[in-house]
């Protein structure tokens, strides 16, 4: 094997000189001009933004308030404000609101889940129309010591 970076090698002038005259190419990205504001800094990249902050009225702050403590969630609640889940959760947090992550906390929302249970609705369909995941549902019910069906006990559809 011949290392060509020492002494002996018969390159090694040729790459010595080559080295010492390197220089890197600089590389620039490519702008693009949809996402670029070059008035203020042609280096700087102005992101775009993929959600709409969005600002809350005093009567959708008041309404989202009551609504959670009626038994809404706060993904019901960020749908129909069009928001994300976190601003609902975070305008509660600042106007006192208790900011519950069990649906068993909200008894409005428990006996919601008990009486469409009792409509021999599935934990799915309940989950559904409340908002919640079957999951929950089923967690909901059983803390509260009500018979999880099977699902062949279900009347066919």
């Amino acid at each position: 094997m011949v290392d060509l970076s020492e002494t002996y090698s018969n390159n090694y002038s040729i790459i010595l000189e080559y080295v010492k005259g390197y220089k890197p190419t600089p590389v620039k990205p490519t702008i693009d001009p949809s996402i670029t504001d070059l008035s203020y800094d042609p280096n700087s990249t102005v992101k775009t933004i993929t959600q709409q902050q969005k600002n809350l009225s005093e009567l959708e702050i008041q309404t989202i308030c009551e609504r959670y403590k009626n038994g809404a969630s706060s993904y019901e609640l960020a749908k129909e404000f069009g928001c994300h889940r976190r601003t609902i959760s975070d305008t509660l947090k600042r106007n006192g609101v208790e900011v519950s992550h069990q649906a068993t906390a909200k008894p409005e929302l428990v006996k919601k889940i008990i009486e469409l249970y009792a409509e021999m609705k599935t934990p799915k369909e309940v989950g559904a129309i409340v908002g919640i995941g079957g999951d929950t549902v089923r967690k909901v019910l059983k803390e509260n010591g009500i018979y999880i069906r099977k699902s062949w006990e279900y009347p066919k559809k």
